[in-house]
């Protein structure tokens, strides 16, 4: 964060433990206890969204800085490796005549 001149001393780090809808992390609650003890700065938490951004306003106050545009989750990173089977797919589901029906009935 001093590298980067990061102008803040608080940042949201989510963790989502060992996967998308996982179990909570059994390590997390004494990972951060050991860091804590062990480094001066930066100091860790655990605590909702809601209590991370209340702590920002209340330091920094509101509105926060803003980046707008496509941020997409860590689990979309591959999306454009699959552009063909994605072309494939659109094509299968297409009907077999513009505007047509697969199936009419009278």
């Amino acid at each position: 964060m001093d590298e980067v001149r990061f102008p803040y001393d608080i940042s949201d780090v989510r963790w989502a433990g060992h996967g998308d809808n996982a179990e909570p992390d059994p390590g997390l609650a004494e990972f951060t206890r050991a860091w804590n003890e062990t480094y001066e700065w930066p100091k860790f938490a655990i605590a909702s969204t809601s209590t991370a951004f209340t702590a920002f306003e209340r330091r920094y106050g509101v509105p926060a800085a803003q980046c707008k545009g496509d941020l997409t989750p860590y689990w979309e990173d591959g999306a454009a490796s699959s552009a063909l089977e994605t072309a494939i797919n659109r094509e299968c589901c297409r009907p077999p005549y513009p505007g047509g029906d697969l199936v009419r009935s009278s």
